[in-house]
């Protein structure tokens, strides 16, 4: 973490959103214990936590994966019917998140969209590299696709998305569907993604020490997962570096506009689009990495936040 919002052009909102955010870290969260950094990080998400709206039927399950159970949670609004999913994936840097990390997101996201919104809960890096998260992250789209009627919801309506690291997953995964045939996946969903990009990308050294995500931070985090400070070239995990970006579901990419993974999106946008892919990209000019976090308190972070909702209603409720 790092100080001096302001310097990034913050409105006052968005400063306070900022400083509110570092207040739950002590000093550099890259430096310190990966126990220390959960703890942080769990007294962070609870910091921002508000109650589910009503009418949302919340209920938790265990999906039988190949490495063992894989816990979900199931998000369903109280309309009838076959009902659109979205399979969301938390982020966290693939070392941290559960459940409850992203409840209120979830939760706000199923009753905005109408949409039934299933959250996964992978396995966490260091303790279990790539490919454990995209692993239990497929595993549970599989058995909803196979099963979409006894989960209330429409087979040819299921998306998936994610932030951060889970936007990273939910790229490889869509990546997977194409190549192995299946599951149908109906659009991607991709919030301030990681998407393998490098020092190769201007946002990396113009937002090097951003607030709440930095270059390094990043670097260490992808050590963490997948052994390479930049990833390595398996485009299930780098999807930048995919050789074929041809007959991928459409995408709703929206980076932060203060991050080092900017770029990322604004690059892999640009080959989507070329190989003939549905792309829609919405910089969020003016807001930092984690900005989900700020649709409560931030007039900013309210629009971004209905953006995204517009996105998955516009493709997923037809």
């Amino acid at each position: 973490m790092t100080t001096g919002a302001a310097s990034w052009g913050f409105d006052a909102e968005v400063q306070a959103y900022v400083e509110r955010v570092e207040n739950f870290f002590a000093g550099d969260l890259a430096g310190f214990e990966i126990t220390d950094q959960r703890r942080q990080y769990v007294d962070f998400c609870r910091g921002f936590a508000v109650s589910p709206p009503p009418g949302i039927d919340i209920r938790d399950a265990t999906l039988d994966g190949r490495a063992g159970p894989v816990p979900i949670r199931i998000y369903r609004p109280s309309s009838q019917g076959p009902q659109p999913c979205l399979l969301f994936i938390h982020g966290g840097g693939w070392v941290f998140g559960d459940l409850d990390s992203h409840h209120s997101e979830c939760a706000d996201l199923a009753e905005a969209t109408g949409t039934t919104v299933i959250a996964v809960a992978y396995r966490l890096a260091p303790e279990h590299p790539y490919p454990a998260a995209l692993e239990d992250a497929w595993d549970v789209l599989t058995v909803i696709a196979t099963e979409a009627a006894a989960f209330g919801i429409d087979a040819e309506r299921i998306g998936v998305g994610g932030d951060s690291a889970g936007g990273n997953i939910a790229a490889g995964m869509a990546l997977r569907a194409r190549d192995r045939g299946g599951p149908d996946i109906a659009a991607q969903f991709l919030i301030y993604p990681a998407l393998g990009g490098n020092d190769g990308l201007a946002s990396y050294t113009e937002f090097a020490d951003a607030p709440l995500l930095t270059t390094a931070g990043m670097k260490l985090y992808a050590m963490l997962y997948c052994g390479s400070e930049w990833f390595t070239d398996d485009p299930l995990l780098a999807p930048l570096r995919a050789d074929d970006l041809s007959g991928l579901p459409p995408a709703f990419l929206q980076p932060a506009g203060v991050d080092p993974l900017r770029d990322d999106s604004v690059a892999y946008e640009e080959r989507l689009r070329r190989a003939g892919v549905e792309t829609d990209l919405v910089i969020e000019d003016g807001l930092p990495h984690s900005f989900l976090r700020a649709r409560h308190s931030t007039e900013k972070g309210r629009a971004a936040f209905a953006r995204l909702c517009a996105a998955i209603r516009s493709r997923l409720s037809h």
